[in-house]
């Protein structure tokens, strides 16, 4: 009977270990990324109208952003900030919130802000 009961367990178990086995391989490459220095003066924000995000090319393929919706004539939803993990701490999405916010109050509209970083800068701004 103990036998039994354990067979059934090992079939339960054996493919989590397999699932983890797999996750397991891919962490050494994520634990040793290495952070990317960015010179400031370097980067270039744009902004794609279409698509409703503001950008900066960190290179071929890798882009840190924020996204927004239009909610009317005068209204954005600012709800998106996004930076590679290697680009991280360098100061680009401060850089590219401040000129988002700018752009936006230059341009006299409201901004309904609901990503938490954003939040987070524009409490730091008020201070």
């Amino acid at each position: 009977m103990f036998h039994r009961i354990r067979s059934n367990i090992s079939s339960i178990t054996r493919p989590l270990i397999q699932q983890s086995n797999r996750w397991q391989s891919d962490r050494p490459k994520r634990m040793f990324m290495m952070e990317q220095n960015v010179n400031q003066n370097d980067l270039t924000i744009q902004h794609d109208v279409k698509k409703k995000k503001f950008f900066i090319d960190l290179d071929t393929d890798r882009e840190a952003c924020i996204n927004y919706e239009r909610l009317g004539n005068d209204e954005v939803l600012l709800y998106h900030t996004e930076v590679p993990e290697s680009f991280r701490h360098n100061g680009i999405a401060r850089k590219l919130a401040t000129e988002v916010f700018k752009y936006f109050e230059d341009n006299q509209e409201k901004m309904i802000i609901t990503c938490t970083y954003l939040q987070k800068i524009t409490t730091e701004l008020r201070n």
